[in-house]
């Protein structure tokens, strides 16, 4: 019979009296950490993270929602974007994604989810003729958030150590997207210049440096998560 795997983590019961109010305000309110996961015995873990920026699977992100005002337009028909409930407008957006979210930090310093909260730009159309500042940016807002999408399993560590996108701080010279040439007024979708995070802050890039050195402690926890892995795939392959 093979071994059984370990569970990151314990969920206590709850009890007979359960009211169905709870009182937890973070996983580790009802969650024990098991020490023998490799990613919980690293002390800055746990000291400098949120439980959900590891355990988030994917997160739904929109960047750049356009607003688009029409006012006796025939034109508007031509428009492919969605009604917004108001006759006068119409919306799209520059880029939607369901991936691994950004991290940025929290209002407590601690490493956490953000997503794009409000990046919105406007223009006004009437009869048919584009009328002042088209792409008029109003705002950039990203918001600090938990996702609803929590796994049991873990991005791997390059996914977060040296992966400057990931906490918007990327390169210019590794741009995909080009949004500065179509108008929307900033480098990149994956810098903080011209952003804001409403409820904490972007990643310093002092600590970014800081978290991204491959040190001894980095470099142990690196091979045995990839000797675990080679061990449960050589277990699953036997007949």
């Amino acid at each position: 019979m093979p071994k059984p795997v370990l569970i990151a983590a314990i969920a206590t019961p709850w009890p007979a009296f359960w009211d169905g109010k709870v009182s937890a305000k973070s996983c580790r309110d009802c969650h024990d950490v098991n020490p023998d996961i490799i990613e919980h015995g690293i002390a800055a873990h746990l000291e400098n993270m949120e439980c959900v920026s590891c355990h988030a699977s994917w997160a739904a992100q929109e960047y750049a929602t356009y607003y688009v005002e029409t006012i006796n337009s025939s034109n508007r028909a031509y428009f492919r974007v969605k009604p917004t409930g108001n006759e006068r407008y119409v919306k799209s957006s520059y880029l939607k994604r369901q991936d691994l979210p950004p991290l940025g930090v929290n209002e407590e310093g601690r490493v956490a989810p953000i997503r794009p909260q409000f990046q919105a730009y406007y223009s006004k159309v009437v009869e048919n003729q584009p009328q002042g500042e088209e792409n008029q940016r109003l705002a950039s807002e990203w918001k600090v958030f938990t996702p609803h999408t929590i796994r049991r399993g873990t991005a791997l560590c390059d996914q977060c150590h040296g992966n400057a996108r990931r906490f918007i701080l990327e390169p210019l010279e590794q741009r995909i997207y080009r949004p500065d040439r179509d108008g929307l007024g900033i480098d990149s979708l994956w810098r903080a210049e011209g952003q804001r995070v409403v409820n904490g802050r972007f990643m310093p890039p002092a600590r970014f440096e800081r978290m991204s050195q491959k040190t001894p402690e980095y470099s142990r926890g690196y091979v045995k998560k990839w000797q675990d892995f080679l061990k449960k795939d050589a277990a699953s392959s036997k007949p």
